[in-house]
């Protein structure tokens, strides 16, 4: 409950310094785009207006009222427009027409200090304004070239399992090697294309839409405060207009741009939800329908992950950490560069150099969009690293056992570590009733879920039970360890703990048991490499773990009876 009012507060903050980071919906760009453009015209307006209104000083009161007018009508429909921004212009209108009296002494404070100051000073914001929506369709062309991309892996992979299901030539290796490539090739690209798009939801536009805020906010705040040095001007040439203006000037230097932004996002986004970015899901190939099943069963089904394809894939995996570090040292390099930019561009506002902020604007949001796609880049080999997390390729469906859990891409003394961590740390809970079937005999054990300090084998499977505690059931009696869905599959299917009892001498345990196998396997294997059904070469595609299943027994089920745990047992058994 305390994450989720965190949860909420950090949603809450986040929304008041850039309300407009959830429309990210395409078809509210050319909203955003009007809104943008409309105050840039706005804050040209004002500043024209305060330029031609020092030249109306000069003339009879008639000229003011019909610059007033004029301007009204260029402003737009004030009914469409309800920002903060908007109200201190009418406001200053109303004040202005009201004054029909002209003051001559100040209209050169009025073009000198106001106006010229305002166009210079909103330049380089019109020009980061045009930007921002020139890289946000470049953004989108780099997400379009990967989805061509997708597509064109898609058409190979395709065209490479129907050549391979329709051969009938000798050189059906060389078909599987290219049928496994192209979907290395396909599962890569799908990985890159839903990181790139991830990436540029949760990180560029938002970045781009900050940008939009912080246009509008600067604009505003150039328009309110040349609004107010009109209203401060003329308040101080005239006593009688003292009051009228102070109120105008003290509404625009109240109006806050956020809250203007805040209810132009609730007006769009009446009838939009924010959408999460689309993830490519993987497809699986089908069979098609002229080709037999039997054909069909020969080929592995593949999944979302690598394969091996006959070499190695560490290559890859070199060339990937190589690009990944690349574009870390690029992505510091762009982040410095940047802020030296921002650091020299605020100077240089300060000093009124617009015409330097001007050039280095240029300079900025071209480091920005080289930051956002180098960070697209990193975003697409981080996803494709994923995929060399466990190690090696993945197997084919069908071929091999469980797939490696996320816990086991790291060392074993890295994941030991956070599972004992996590055991210590995580406080004592009392099982539900529900959880007292592992106590009962099911097939003869007596099952219970047990928590291994050691890397523990399934005695079914052979696969290593995996997770930080409760990782598998372990017999009460005969110590055995499984799965919970390979419990079937234990032998023997009676507990020997639970056997009779024979009257005379010591009845073998569970591992004395398992070693009688191993005398025989020696003819076994002969006969397989003599040119059995049982060859010793593995077959294409099939893992190292189904041959271990059927080779004989290994001798590391057949520990030696002097161990404590065997000790124990024998004693328990003589005092029986």
């Amino acid at each position: 409950m305390q994450n989720n009012r965190n949860n909420t507060g950090d949603d809450a903050a986040a929304a008041a310094v850039n309300p407009l980071r959830d429309l990210t919906q395409p078809n509210l760009n050319d909203s955003l785009k009007q809104h943008n453009g409309s105050a840039l015209k706005l804050v040209q307006t004002v500043a024209e207006f305060a330029q031609e209104l020092g030249a109306a000083m000069e003339s009879h009161s008639a000229n003011i009222r019909r610059l007033v007018d004029e301007f009204r009508s260029r402003s737009g429909e004030p009914r469409l427009d309800s920002s903060g921004m908007r109200r201190v212009w009418e406001n200053l209108l109303r004040q202005v027409e009201a004054d029909a009296v002209s003051h001559l002494d100040f209209a050169a404070v009025l073009q000198q200090q106001l106006s010229r100051p305002t166009i210079e000073a909103s330049f380089h914001r019109k020009l980061q304004s045009r930007k921002v929506f020139t890289y946000r369709e470049a953004y989108e062309q780099e997400i379009a070239k990967s989805e061509e991309k997708l597509q064109r892996a898609r058409a190979d992979y395709k065209r490479s399992y129907a050549t391979l299901l329709t051969n009938e030539g000798g050189n059906e290796t060389e078909l599987k090697r290219a049928y496994l490539e192209a979907h290395n090739a396909y599962v890569l690209q799908l990985r890159a294309t839903n990181a790139i798009t991830e990436c540029y939801q949760s990180h560029c536009l938002p970045s781009l839409l900050g940008e939009i805020a912080e246009v509008y906010e600067e604009l505003c705040g150039l328009a309110c405060k040349c609004v107010a040095g009109i209203s401060e001007a003329a308040y101080e040439r005239t006593s009688e207009q003292a009051k009228r203006y102070q109120n105008v000037a003290k509404e625009a230097q109240i109006v806050v741009p956020s809250n203007d932004l805040q209810i132009l996002a609730r007006n769009l986004s009446v009838n939009a939800t924010p959408r999460k970015p689309v993830r490519r899901l993987f497809v699986a190939l089908s069979r098609p329908e002229q080709v037999p099943i039997e054909r069909a069963t020969q080929i592995p089904q593949l999944r979302d992950e690598l394969v091996p394809t006959g070499t190695s894939t560490l290559p890859l995996m070199e060339d990937l950490k190589r690009e990944h570090d690349s574009l870390i040292q690029k992505i510091g390099r762009l982040q410095e560069a940047l802020d030296t930019l921002i650091r020299m561009q605020r100077k240089s506002a300060e000093g009124n150099l617009y015409t330097k902020v001007a050039e280095l604007q240029e300079n900025i949001s071209m480091k920005r969009f080289e930051l956002g796609v180098a960070q697209l880049d990193l975003a697409a080999v981080q996803a494709q690293k994923e995929l060399f997390g466990g190690g090696e390729a993945g197997q084919p469906d069908g071929m091999g056992g469980r797939k490696m859990s996320n816990g086991s891409t790291g060392s074993t003394k890295h994941k030991w570590l956070k599972a004992f961590k996590s055991l210590k740390t995580s406080s004592p809970t009392t099982s539900p009733p529900a959880d007292k079937k592992n106590n009962e005999i099911e097939d003869g054990h007596v099952w219970r879920e047990y928590t291994y300090r050691k890397i523990t084998p399934c005695d079914a499977c052979g696969q290593v039970l995996r997770g930080h505690s409760r990782q598998g059931l372990r017999c009460r009696g005969c110590k055995v360890n499984a799965h919970s869905d390979c419990i079937n599959q234990i032998q023997p299917v009676k507990c020997p703990s639970l056997a009779p009892k024979k009257s005379g001498g010591i009845p073998l345990l569970r591992r004395q048991k398992t070693q009688a196998p191993v005398d025989e396997a020696p003819p076994a294997d002969h006969r397989r490499g003599s040119g059995g059904s049982m060859s010793g070469t593995r077959p294409f595609g099939q893992p190292l773990m189904l041959m271990t299943q059927e080779s004989p027994p290994s001798t590391s089920s057949s520990r030696s009876p002097e161990t404590p745990t065997m000790r124990r047992e024998l004693s328990v058994n003589r005092k029986r």
